[in-house]
């Protein structure tokens, strides 16, 4: 982990870099026996009922998605704690004393699903801040005619703005951000199940929902 920061601030992962490094882990965690038991159990209690469930998943969070969002902050905040603790904590850990990587995982789990708030706000700002440094440093947006520190430094006062602004339009991107996941999973799971012939209109579908549940939202944001 800290070899992989100490790359990412010399610039050596541009975006793709980053996405294929992310999708490396993924693909590590998801051959991993916790998340394969996960999924299996997962899909043998839904079973046929599964494409329904996407369908009503969907559409509560195109309605309703920055009120689900308390909701998914402590699944997501629960599960990413376990992968933490399981895959990145538990071996810095065993260089100071033995511990097993699924207790370090449940540990890692319960803190952040206990601080699930703080773990969102900490993430949304570590992810605008490492996106925007590499696209501006790594992938060379900011013009490199400065030396390379004052580049790195530029680089970091504009990440510095851009993840002040990610905090203060925080409310409209996740009403923007929960209609747009809602009207994929719901346009896709209909198109996939149901109605095959509206798989050629699915991007325009979802765009039209996606707007739909956005507009939906702010208009019902002092319920919220």
């Amino acid at each position: 982990m800290i070899e992989f920061i100490k790359d990412l601030l010399a610039g050596k992962y541009d975006v793709k870099g980053l996405f294929d490094f992310a999708i490396e882990n993924y693909n590590n965690v998801k051959g991993s026996d916790i998340f394969t038991l996960i999924t299996e159990k997962i899909t043998g209690v839904l079973g046929g009922f599964l494409p329904i469930v996407m369908i009503v998943i969907g559409a509560f969070f195109v309605i309703w998605g920055q009120k689900l969002l308390g909701i998914a902050k402590f699944v997501v905040s629960a599960l990413g704690g376990y992968v933490i603790g399981s895959f990145i904590v538990t071996p810095i850990i065993n260089n100071i004393f033995p511990l097993k990587e699924t207790l370090c995982g449940l540990i890692v789990c319960v803190v952040c699903a206990v601080c699930c708030k703080s773990v969102y706000i900490l993430g949304i700002c570590g992810a605008t801040g490492v996106l925007s440094y590499v696209l501006f440093y790594a992938n060379g947006i900011i013009p490199i005619t400065l030396p390379t520190e004052g580049n790195r430094t530029l680089c970091f006062i504009v990440c510095a703005i851009l993840v002040l602004t990610v905090l203060i339009t925080r409310k409209h991107l996740e009403r923007i951000g929960t209609a747009a996941l809602g009207a994929v999973i719901l346009v896709e799971a209909v198109a996939r199940n149901y109605v095959a012939a509206i798989d050629p209109y699915k991007i325009w579908i979802m765009l039209a929902v996606w707007v739909l549940g956005y507009l939906y939202q702010y208009k019902k944001r002092k319920r919220y």
